[in-house]
């Protein structure tokens, strides 16, 4: 009796289905080994955006104009920014990003582009989780904002309400605050929170 190969005991389509299914974890893996490596690059992110993001790189090699490109001074990417804590932050964003690139290659994309998931306070929290720790007057807005956000979840204020990441008219002195809306999310809590 011969020796014979796995290959030769399964039937030819069972041969083929292998192979194929080895083919498809292949291709997924580096498909997935790229997408993790391209949305580390903030080039490739704005590629597909337009202003003011494409603006916000440009910027982020001079002296600081915005939030966004002050971060992108200390060598923040995008990425960290625009994606939740761990792996699973992580797969949301190439889950999100992978719908935007099929958007954008099909040419079934709007410009600019609408913002759909605003950034969430989770994501800032990441690295500024001290913030509300300091409880003294300056800083009774961050101490309030959960008890509000508690109080009113859809009405009350987020980190980037006050703080907008890709546009110029935050001051860089209280941290890339934009006055105009913050005073009108200021005015928002302490009408609900009592003065």
């Amino acid at each position: 009796m011969s020796k014979q190969t796995i290959t030769q005991k399964l039937p030819r389509w069972a041969t083929w289905l292998i192979i194929a299914v080895l083919l498809l974890v292949v291709f997924s893996s580096g498909a997935l080994a790229l997408s993790i490596h391209m949305e580390n690059n903030d080039q490739f992110c704005a590629s597909c955006h337009t202003t003011p993001e494409t603006t916000f790189v440009d910027r982020s090699t001079q002296s600081p104009t915005d939030l966004a490109s002050a971060h992108a001074a200390k060598s923040v990417g995008c990425i960290e920014c625009h994606s939740g804590e761990g792996s699973a932050g992580r797969v949301d964003a190439l889950k999100l990003g992978a719908r935007d690139l099929v958007a954008f290659v099909s040419h079934n994309y709007t410009q600019p582009a609408p913002l759909t998931h605003p950034i969430p306070d989770e994501n800032c929290l990441k690295c500024h989780s001290d913030i509300g720790q300091a409880q003294t007057f300056e800083n009774h807005f961050h101490v309030l904002l959960p008890r509000w956000q508690q109080t009113q979840p859809t009405k009350a204020a987020t980190c980037v309400d006050c703080h907008s990441a890709h546009t110029t008219d935050g001051r860089p002195d209280i941290v890339w605050v934009s006055i105009s809306p913050t005073q009108q999310q200021c005015n928002g809590c302490h009408r609900t929170m009592g003065d």
